[in-house]
C-alpha cells in the first residue's frame, strides 16, 4: 500500500488564508445587505408615517375651512389665501366662522367706524358682543356682495351702536365702494383663525383670538412640515356649476400655478372673477421626516409651490379640495 495515501491531508496556509479572505468578503455583503434592508424599511416606515401626518393635517385644514361662514356669513366673504404670504413660497390661509347664531344683528347704517343696527323688538346688541371679532356685509341691495372684518371697541345699547375697529383681518376684507350698501346687511360675531407655516422651525402654526381679549394667540398644530399651500375655486360667469382646472392660468382656480394674481390680465380665466364667486378651496402640505441612514435628497412640491428638497429626509405631498358649506353655494 502506498504510504502516501494513509497520511492525512491538511490545509495549506494559502488555502487557509484565502478561505478566511472569502468569508470576509461574504459577511461582508451579508452585513451590507443587512443594513441596507434595514435602512430600507426604516424609510418605508417612516415615509409611510409622513404620509399619514400629511393626509391627517390636510384633513384637519379642509375641515376647518369647511366650517367658515355660517347664519348671515356667506362662505367666500369668510375664506381668502395669501399667497408667497412671508415670501418664502408658503401661503398662509384665513377662515371666518360664526360664533353663535345669536350674535348677529341686521345693519340699519354705517358712518365711519360706527354701526347702527336693528333696535325693532329692542336692541339687537348685547355686551357678549363688546371686544369680539365681528364681520359686516352688506344688504340685498349690493349684487355683487361685499364685506369687511371688525373689532368691537365700544357699545351704545341705548343707540344700538357698535364701535368698530374695521379692517382687523386685512386678508379677508372686500369692502364697498360706498356706505349705502351696508343697509339690511348683517353685523355678526365670528372667530377668525389664521394657519400659516414657521419656515424658521418646519412648525405649522394655527393663530387666533382664543379668549376674546383683543390679542391673538399662536398655537403649533405640527411640526416636520416644509410646506403649505391652498389656491381658491371659482365659478365665473357664465356659472355652469363647475370650476375648471386645466392646470394653468386660464382656468377658474387662482394659486394652482405660479404668478398667479386675482382680478388681473395676468390670470385671464380670473380676470373678471368677483369674490363671491367662490366655490372650492384646495389645500396642499409636505412633511418630512429625518432618516439617518438615507443619503439622498427628499423632495416634493404642491401646488405653485417651490420645489422643497432636504438633505436625509424623506418628503411626502398630500393634496385634498373641500367644497364651502351654507345653502346655494352653487348656483
Amino acid at each position: 500500500m502506498d504510504r502516501w495515501h494513509d497520511r492525512a491531508r491538511g490545509f495549506t496556509l494559502t488555502e487557509v488564508l484565502m478561505s478566511l479572505a472569502i468569508s470576509s468578503i461574504v459577511f461582508a455583503m451579508a452585513m451590507n445587505v443587512l443594513v441596507y434592508l434595514s435602512g430600507s424599511l426604516a424609510g418605508m416606515e417612516l415615509g409611510s408615517l409622513a404620509s399619514d401626518e400629511t393626509a391627517l393635517l390636510v384633513e384637519y385644514m379642509t375641515d376647518k375651512l369647511m366650517c367658515a361662514g355660517g347664519g348671515s356669513i356667506r362662505p367666500w366673504a369668510a375664506v381668502w389665501v395669501e399667497d408667497d404670504w412671508r415670501g418664502d413660497g408658503s401661503d398662509r390661509i384665513t377662515a371666518a366662522e360664526l360664533a353663535d347664531t345669536a350674535l348677529q344683528c341686521s345693519v340699519v347704517s354705517v358712518a365711519g367706524d360706527a354701526v347702527e343696527v336693528d333696535r325693532l323688538d329692542g336692541c339687537c346688541l348685547t355686551l357678549d358682543f363688546l371686544e369680539r371679532q365681528v364681520l359686516v356685509t352688506t344688504g340685498p341691495s349690493d349684487d355683487q356682495g361685499h364685506w369687511r372684518t371688525g373689532f368691537v371697541e365700544n357699545l351704545d345699547l341705548e343707540a344700538c351702536v357698535a364701535q368698530l375697529d374695521f379692517g382687523i383681518v386685512p386678508a379677508l376684507d372686500n369692502p364697498p365702494s360706498g356706505s349705502t350698501e351696508w343697509t339690511d346687511g348683517s353685523l355678526a360675531v365670528v372667530n377668525i383663525k389664521s394657519i400659516w407655516l414657521d419656515a424658521a422651525t418646519d412648525e405649522l402654526v394655527l393663530a387666533e383670538d382664543k379668549d376674546h381679549d383683543g390679542v391673538v394667540e399662536a398655537s403649533v398644530v405640527a411640526d416636520r412640515v416644509l410646506d403649505i399651500q391652498a389656491a381658491l375655486g371659482y365659478d365665473v360667469s357664465p356659472w355652469d356649476w363647475r370650476v375648471a382646472d386645466t392646470g394653468s392660468a386660464d382656468d377658474e382656480w387662482l394659486y394652482n400655478v405660479p404668478g398667479e394674481v386675482f382680478q388681473d390680465s395676468r390670470t385671464p380665466g380670473l380676470e373678471s372673477a368677483r369674490r363671491d364667486e367662490l366655490r372650492l378651496v384646495r389645500v396642499g402640505v409636505v412633511v418630512g421626516a429625518p432618516v439617518s441612514s438615507q443619503s439622498g435628497q427628499g423632495v416634493a412640491k404642491v401646488l405653485n409651490g417651490p420645489l422643497r428638497s432636504r438633505s436625509g429626509w424623506i418628503l411626502r405631498s398630500f393634496v385634498g379640495t373641500t367644497s364651502l358649506r351654507n345653502h346655494d353655494v352653487m348656483r
